[in-house]
Order: structure tokens, then sequence, then C-alpha cells
């Protein structure tokens, strides 16, 4: 093992080791199942190679067996999930598809959804997914890569951090976002966590394009309903446009603009409250406030003009917790 270690980590060279290393790619019908890694501390023969090729075959068979057993597990529970999301999950189909898979629909559990770019070995992904955690249950759901989540495996961000890094080693120059859903406690929250993971899932893929990112339901529950029924990019783009510019200047200058204004929007307009809060003066807050309604040209005297940018830093701060650099920085000086 510590061999073949070593000589993965050489990318697949025989440097500075002691020993011989032969492979043998394992395929089918243009599919790369795997490989056989043969280690020695001598050439092989040509009966030995002819042995070990005898054994790929049978490796081969085997292993394509499996993989369309698998494939047609995912089928079924996907089949599952459409039955589910159409509400035509009775107890006897339930009871029909229970037995592929390995969660207890009557406890807690909870829907991850993965999306990669680019897009084209989602089932690679998938079934080093299914090697890395056998015990959960995934397939393919349209564009997404989904897990069930079991309570046993509801440390979600030490779970999402682990899957995200393992992936990104595996499969190299991919980007992939990585979301959680909500508690389910019954099947018809079950569909929820699907929707909110989907939804979770597209609107990080639209907000940071560049890296790859994880998020789950509790950092998003304030801007959730808004996720479930507008354009997820015209949401971005209304969150530019309100604080952009606010954003770019505290960058700019090292300043706490954006802080003032979600302090001033926290305590309803009330100066005495906000200025207690960031500890300024009422003069330095009024300051602070009219310089706010100056860069973005907003009334924030009235209800209407606090409701806007009350939605706006709810947005941007939800992309924060993403943890992620903003995006509204780099928003261009016109708009």
């Amino acid at each position: 093992m510590k061999t073949y270690e070593i000589w993965i980590k050489n990318q697949g060279t025989n440097k500075a080791l002691d020993t011989y290393i032969d492979t043998f790619p394992i395929r089918t019908h243009d599919v790369n199942l795997g490989r056989m890694v043969v280690i020695g501390d001598k050439p092989l023969s040509k009966r030995e190679k002819m042995i070990i090729k005898r054994s790929v075959i049978v490796s081969t068979v085997q292993l394509y067996h499996q993989r369309k057993i698998t494939q047609s597990i995912w089928r079924k529970r996907e089949d599952f999930f459409d039955e589910l999301l159409n509400n035509k999950i009775d107890e006897n189909t339930l009871q029909r598809h229970l037995h592929v898979f390995d969660f207890n629909p009557q406890q807690p559990n909870r829907i991850l959804a993965l999306k990669q770019d680019p897009f084209d070995n989602k089932k690679d992904i998938l079934q080093f997914i299914s090697l890395l955690h056998p015990e959960i249950d995934a397939f393919i759901k349209d564009q997404y890569i989904v897990l069930v989540l079991t309570e046993k495996q509801f440390e979600i961000e030490t779970f999402t951090s682990k899957l995200q890094k393992a992936i990104q080693e595996e499969f190299k120059n991919i980007k992939t976002y990585i979301s959680v859903g909500r508690i389910a406690r019954n099947l018809k929250d079950l569909a929820k966590s699907y929707k909110d993971a989907c939804r979770i899932c597209d609107f990080i893929q639209l907000a940071y394009p560049t890296d790859s990112r994880a998020s789950y339901y509790e950092e998003l529950e304030p801007v959730i309903m808004f996720l479930k029924g507008i354009d997820q990019e015209e949401l971005i783009d209304f969150c530019r446009e309100t604080i952009g510019k606010l954003v770019a200047y505290d960058e700019t200058n090292q300043g706490n603009l954006v802080i003032t204004l979600k302090a001033y929007l926290d305590h309803n307009g009330n100066l005495q409250q906000t200025a207690d809060d960031l500890h300024l003066s009422i003069a330095g807050l009024r300051y602070r406030i009219e310089k706010i309604e100056s860069l973005c040209q907003a009334d924030l005297k009235t209800g209407t003009g606090r409701f806007k940018y009350q939605l706006a830093i709810r947005i941007y701060f939800a992309m924060q917790i993403i943890n992620m650099r903003p995006m509204l920085a780099a928003y261009p000086s016109n708009h």
C-alpha cells in the first residue's frame, strides 16, 4: 500500500521506487471500470502477464455486472423520487420501494444535492461517492446527484466539507456545488428537503461560479422563500444593484457601511438603539446613514425603502455565510 501511495503521488511513475509496477485497464463497452495494479520486486514474465490478463477479464465481467445492478438501483430510487414529488406515494408504493433504500422514511432524514461543472462525468462521481459511502443512498435525479442523509450523518458542515474535498482530490479541474435541505421527519417533508437542496444548489452556483462551494438550509433559511418563487439570477442581480456600491466602498476604504446598514435595519430605523449597538454617537451614525443613502440613492426613512434594503442585506449575508469573496464588490460602477 505504501508503494502504491508513493506511485500515485508521483502521478503513476516508478520514479525513486525499488519495485516494478504494471497496470492493466479494466474496460468494457468504452466504459472505464478501473484498473488492476500489480506491484513486484522484478518484471513480470510472459506467463504472469497472461495469467493477470485472464484475471482482468474475470474482473471486467464482475465489475460490469455490479455496475449494471447499481445503475438499476439508481433508476429505482429516481423513479421513487418522481412519484414522491408528484404526490403519488401511498403505503403500497412505499413498501414496494423500501427494499432499494437503506434509510428509514419514518426517521429524520435530509436530502443532499450536488452539481458539478463540467457536467459530463456525473456517473463517475456518483460511482465514487457510492464507493466512498456505501451506507448512503445515492442516485442521479435530473441534473443533480442526490444523497439521502440519515440522522447519523447530520454533522452537515463536517460531512459536506469532507465529501467535497474527496471529490476535488479524485476529479481534478471540476467545480462542485453541494447543498443540504431541511430535516424531514416524514415523506412529505422529504420532498420539501429535496426541493430546498436543489434551489440552494442552483443559488450557490449562480452566486459563486468560479469555485466549489457548499451550503445548507439553516444558512439560507431567511431567503429560502424568495428562492422558491423568483428567478435566482434576478435575485442576485437585485442584491448587486441595491447595495453593490456600498460593498465596493467598504472594500476600497475598509469601511463598515454594510454592517451599519444591517444594524440600522435590524433596529427598525431606531437611531439610538443602532448607535448603542455599534458604539457610535448619534452624530456619527447620522453621517454614516447619509453616506449610505448618498451611495445607494436610497430613502431609508420609509417602510418601503427599508424593506428593499432589508431584503438585499439578507441576500448579501446569506452569500457571505457560504464563505466566498462577494461578487458584489466587482459590480460595474455604472449600476
